[in-house]
């Protein structure tokens, strides 16, 4: 067919989209993310390369934007992009009338300062018919919107020839590989070409990293980090990007250049193997599936009208890519031919390079750094690579449990948390399941009580690490990076969680994996073989590790707790190994010491089924053994600051914590904290340019406790980090001593009533309320409607009063 001749791709059904009497383009979509907010954008559109007019007009009022509740992403209220501003007011807290049409207002008064192409965005808990009518009002005060140009794509692609060297400083030695494309042509944006395109980045992505992977691993290159990022034709209004990352450190930097070259050009000169492409898009189906099954955010939505509004690109949604990637009137060969293709346009050498490389040694300039690079490249695309890089999937028989008891029903009955069925077999073994419809997959838990705890000898930091060393198995008669593959080609993710009291083995799959999934349970419960060789590997890996941040503040409030489960540096020991290893043959010995849930899109009958055939498999004993261990554990009380580069963005960072039970009532009134918090500080400071998030956790073990973790970030090189990390604190001790006002009551309960149906609808909130209830012993969801009545502005100053009097730790990233 014709490329001219491709039809349209159709429109997202939850968006409206449309045209003012004055010109203005306008979108819409109505979600149930979170009630009472909606996301509100205004566009404005020039060319590509030049001046855009009527700039000024979209200088934000910060004050007033504040004032309303809206905070401003890191870099301001209004991003730059070339030819085009956006001017975003996220969250604005719509429940209040007089907010909405204060807001609206203000976006018309912005638009009608220019005659240029604009556009506005509305996403969230909207009536779409009422914000027509206010709209219809407002664009009344609008001078009549030039029309936009169309016809001509003044877009041109340029070839560069010479590529470029950036040697950058910093703390985090990283190289960045990126190659830039021609575009897709604008008239192609709205079509299957587009969608496919995507599709066969990701692809690009999903085959990369495995090469990479197995690459830098047998080269013994230790990595933090791969990443692939694309900027696509939907992201801007110049040349695509595709960038490949790899965090390493020092010593390994140019090495990694050259590793990263090689692979790039392998597959480019070579292409990928039939069996690895099939493969890999088998892995890589249930996470598209389950995408598709997601509704959008109020982001997301936002981010597909403007890519729409600027650069045409489709409004279709997820499930539209889904039936293109999922289409089978494509043969498996013709497929891989035409992603070959596509691989084989993106990397071309030096022509169209940018190479970057961050926290340098002296020893490495850019000759140097080229030399490497180009090596690399060149033997990667004339010297064709004998290993098979397919995903090595073989042959599960050897999974297969021999000798296996069967095991019966010997209860049935309501589950009273998930409204499931809660089984018990006559080994003892416990099964919840809660069929969710319609994503193709289910979740699932295995969880057994004991963890951390249980581990003598522990070293502070080491206790993060102990959970990986599951990844580093052989089983089923396959050694651990085979077995690994195995798994990922199937589909099926499997990690382990492991903290002060429970040991969890955890993931998703698809739903015909069920059966796969359960024998493989069973066969590396029995026998399984720590990889001394995937440690070693692992271990120089490890010495890269850093916590993130929020670990980095709970390590600093409760500096003596040895199992915290941050992975520390330099706490991994030689004997992580072995020490994981006697805690999982431990769990292991004794499966009905805990439950298993599964959770999705399951038939009963089905599900018991396999059940009764692969049960009888796991080992029990009559009695529970894990036995509880007391655990010393203190929290730092007062006030400290802390000012430290390399664990996140430059910003203020603020951790909460006080000791509090952690109830189903009190877990809801932490949502209403949380937003009275995050209020407080916009006003104070998202005049200033700081983007305000709060969360809220509560601690089960070994203390019950609340912490609430604040971060407000800025690119703003100006602001005074410690000046307005005082305004904070002022703001915080304000809002402790303020009544709560009814208004802001009646919504924050309706959002976390809201939430929390919203939650329990999805598999994963489902499998962290099962587990917060069968593992910590918290039911956070059976009385959630009463409690939620009984939820007054009493309780929430009560905690916002608790939290401000107990530790804290403040932390700034100049």
């Amino acid at each position: 067919m014709p490329a001219q001749t491709l039809p349209q791709l159709p429109t997202d059904q939850s968006i409206r989209r449309g045209v003012l009497r004055c010109g203005i383009n306008y979108y819409m979509s109505v979600t149930d993310q979170y009630t009472g907010q909606a996301d509100i954008t205004m566009v404005l559109k020039g060319t590509p390369g030049a001046d855009i007019p009527g700039a000024d007009a979209y200088t934000p009022d910060a004050e007033f934007l504040a004032r309303m509740g809206v905070s401003p992403q890191p870099d301001g209220y209004l991003s730059r992009r070339d030819g085009a501003l956006v001017a975003r007011m996220e969250a604005a807290p719509v429940y209040r009338s007089e907010v909405l049409d204060s807001l609206l207002l203000y976006a018309f008064g912005k638009m009608s300062a220019t005659n240029a192409p604009q556009a506005l965005i509305i996403s969230g808990d909207i009536d779409p018919v009422e914000i027509k009518k206010k709209m219809d009002i407002f664009s009344m005060l609008v001078p009549r919107i030039n029309p936009e140009a169309s016809g001509q794509d003044l877009y041109r692609w340029t070839a560069t020839p010479a590529p470029k060297i950036e040697l950058r400083g910093g703390k985090n030695p990283a190289v960045e590989v990126q190659y830039a494309s021609a575009r897709i042509p604008s008239h192609m944006m709205n079509t299957a070409q587009a969608l496919v395109t995507d599709i066969f980045a990701l692809e690009f992505r999903q085959l990369l990293r495995h090469r990479l992977e197995r690459d830098l691993l047998e080269e013994g290159i230790p990595f933090r980090e791969i990443g692939f990022s694309a900027r696509r034709s939907a992201d801007s209004p110049g040349d695509e990007q595709y960038t490949v990352l790899v965090e390493t450190d020092a010593a390994h930097l140019e090495e990694a250049g050259r590793v990263i070259a090689s692979t790039l050009a392998s597959m480019a000169a070579f292409g990928v193997q039939e069996d690895e492409f099939t493969q890999g898009k088998d892995a890589m189906t249930p996470g598209m599936y389950a995408g598709a099954a997601q509704k959008p955010t109020n982001r997301e939505y936002t981010d597909r009208c403007i890519a729409s509004f600027l650069y045409g690109a489709p409004l279709s949604g997820r499930k539209e890519m889904l039936r293109l990637f999922a289409l089978k009137e494509v043969s498996d060969s013709v497929e891989t031919h035409l992603f070959n293709q596509f691989a084989a346009a993106l990397p071309q050498q030096l022509s169209n390079l940018t190479l970057r490389y961050s926290a340098v040694p002296d020893s490495l300039d850019s000759d140097r750094a080229l030399f490497r690079y180009n090596l690399g490249y060149l033997w990667g695309s004339v010297v064709k690579p004998e290993k098979d890089y397919s995903w090595r999937a073989a042959d599960s028989l050897g999974l297969e449990p021999e000798n296996l008891k069967k095991a019966r029903i010997k209860s049935e009955k309501p589950e009273p948390v998930s409204g499931g069925m809660l089984w018990t077999f006559s080994n003892g073994i416990r099964v919840i399941f809660k069929p969710i419809k319609g994503s193709g997959s289910f979740s699932y838990a295995l969880q057994m009580n004991g963890g951390l705890a249980q581990i003598p000898g522990l070293k502070e930091g080491e206790g993060g690490y102990i959970a990986d060393m599951f990844t580093l198995y052989d089983a089923g008669g396959l050694r651990a990076p085979v077995f690994r593959d195995m798994l990922e080609a199937a589909g099926i993710k499997m990690d382990a969680r492991v903290d002060l009291g429970n040991t969890i083995i955890e993931g998703s799959a698809p739903s015909k994996r069920l059966g796969l999934l359960l024998k493989t349970l069973v066969s590396i419960s029995n026998e399984r073989k720590p990889n001394v060789n995937c440690f070693e590997a692992y271990s120089r890996n490890a010495a890269l590790a850093r916590p993130t941040l929020e670990q980095r503040l709970e390590s600093l409030i409760a500096p003596s707790f040895v199992y915290t489960d941050a992975k520390l540096p330099g706490a991994l020991q030689p004997d992580t190994q072995a020490k994981a290893e006697r805690l999982f043959e431990d769990r292991f010995s004794h499966v009905n010491d805990g439950v298993l849930i599964i959770c999705g899109d399951l038939d009963e009958g089905y599900v018991k089924k396999l059940l009764l055939r692969y049960l009888g498999g796991f080992r029990t004993m009559k009695l529970p053994s894990a036995s509880k261990k007391a655990v010393h554990y203190r929290s730092l009380s007062g006030s400290t600051s802390y000012a430290e580069e390399g664990y996140g963005k430059r910003g203020i960072y603020i951790l909460l914590d006080a000791d509090y039970p952690f109830t189903a009532s009190n877990y809801l009134c932490g949502f209403a904290a949380r937003e009275a918090v995050r209020r407080a500080l916009i006003k104070e400071l998202g005049a200033k340019g700081y983007n305000v998030d709060v969360q809220v956790k509560g601690m089960a073990k070994p203390q019950e406790r609340l912490r609430m973790f604040i971060s407000c970030r800025t690119d703003d090189m100006d602001a005074d980090l410690r000046s307005d990390l005082s305004s904070a604190r002022k703001a915080l001790s304000r809002l402790a001593g303020t009544p709560v006002e009814k208004q802001d009551m009646d919504m924050w309960r309706t959002l976390t009533e809201h939430r929390m149906k919203a939650s329990l609808g999805t598999r994963e909130g489902m499998m962290e309320t099962l587990l917060a209830r069968y593992a910590n012993g918290k039911d956070l969801s059976s009385r959630y409607g009463e409690n939620l009545k009984e939820l007054g502005a009493d309780k929430v100053e009560a905690m916002l009063k608790a939290l401000t009097q107990g530790g804290r730790i403040e932390y700034i990233i100049p």
